[in-house]
């Protein structure tokens, strides 16, 4: 008789809907804040229109900074949330092949007893 198939009897430990949530959550954040440099960009550019002398280059410094944060954190969101669909695209076909496992596993000792009801 051929040997059992090797079968990991334990479901993937990941929360596939709260990882799809994460990642929707991150995309509206993502989204939210290129909303607010686009936003707050035009609005201290009209500002910055006026407004002159030491201050306001500093104030133009620091805005360019911001903005700039506010970008690098979208897109560390939106990286995030692929990461998150695709740990989740992983568990759940890591799930799959389990239960495919678990069904050989089960096929085969059906036939194991098959076999020892042919021979006794």
């Amino acid at each position: 008789m051929i040997d059992p198939p090797i079968v990991d009897w334990e479901d993937v430990a990941f929360d596939r809907a709260a990882a799809r949530e994460a990642a929707r959550a991150c995309r509206r954040l993502a989204r939210l804040l290129d909303r607010v440099a686009t936003w707050h960009h035009g609005s201290t550019s009209a500002l910055l229109d006026t407004w002159q002398g030491n201050l306001a280059v500093l104030f133009a410094n620091e805005d360019r900074i911001l903005v700039e944060h506010m970008a690098v954190a979208a897109d560390d969101l939106l990286r995030c949330a692929s990461g998150l669909d695709e740990a989740a695209e992983a568990a759940g076909e890591e799930q799959a092949r389990r239960e495919r496992g678990r069904e050989d596993w089960w096929a085969w000792d059906a036939r194991r007893h098959d076999a020892r009801r042919v021979a006794g």
